[in-house]
């Protein structure tokens, strides 16, 4: 791992004033790993064996760049809006409670897991070719996170405002991602990844989205 680019990474964490919180979410993931390592039945020694090989070591120094990336975007930077704008249209993600049903009498459904919980996808103008997506995750020759289309699981030829789109997701670790993607009034693909909005803060003094919702440009 280059050590410019790590000291770099834990500077601007500093600088976001979220240690504690940042610390936190790092003492989350060393956790899931030591899970992961009793799951393997690797014993620790193995574990070293394992990451200094010259082949597992860059895979390893990768991961532990991705945690890093996860916990900055969680602890230091600003949750953007729960609703996304692009020109002239406002797409809101959200999950389904009360208020949701309370609302919508009637809208469309892809529900692979009756276990998962709910996210709502509600337009302010009617969209076209709106596309629920599985994302798959990969690093670019600069070491950096990008994303890419694993499958598109649902489709409507077009999201209406009065009938949004409800599907069934699930967070599983820190890394768990979500995609969707449209067509903007010209007729141009926009493809978006979201995630859960809050890290490790109290749900009780939490006031930021549901989800952060950013836009990608999808790996070939």
């Amino acid at each position: 791992m280059n050590n410019n680019k790590l000291m770099k990474i834990i500077l601007l964490i500093g600088r976001r004033g979220s240690i504690p919180r940042c610390l936190q979410r790092l003492k989350f993931i060393m956790f899931n790993m030591e899970f992961k390592k009793r799951e393997l039945g690797m014993a620790p020694a193995s574990i070293i064996n394992f990451l200094s090989n010259e082949d597992t070591s860059r895979l390893a120094a990768r991961f532990f760049i991705t945690a890093i990336v996860f916990i900055m975007i969680s602890c230091g930077v600003t949750p953007a809006h729960k609703n996304i704008e692009t020109d002239e249209i406002l797409i809101d993600v959200s999950y389904v409670d009360e208020s949701f049903l309370r609302k919508y009498n009637t809208y469309d459904s892809f529900i692979e897991d009756e276990d998962h919980g709910r996210i709502a996808f509600t337009s302010n103008i009617p969209v076209k070719d709106f596309s629920w997506l599985s994302l798959s995750l990969d690093f670019d020759d600069r070491d950096e996170l990008v994303y890419g289309i694993a499958e598109e699981l649902y489709s409507l030829k077009e999201l209406h405002p009065q009938k949004p789109l409800v599907v069934s997701w699930t967070e599983v670790g820190i890394m768990s991602v979500f995609g969707f993607s449209y067509r903007d009034k010209d007729g141009q693909k926009k493809y978006f990844v979201g995630r859960v909005g809050n890290y490790g803060s109290d749900p009780e003094e939490y006031n930021g989205p549901d989800f952060v919702i950013t836009q990608f440009f999808p790996t070939k």
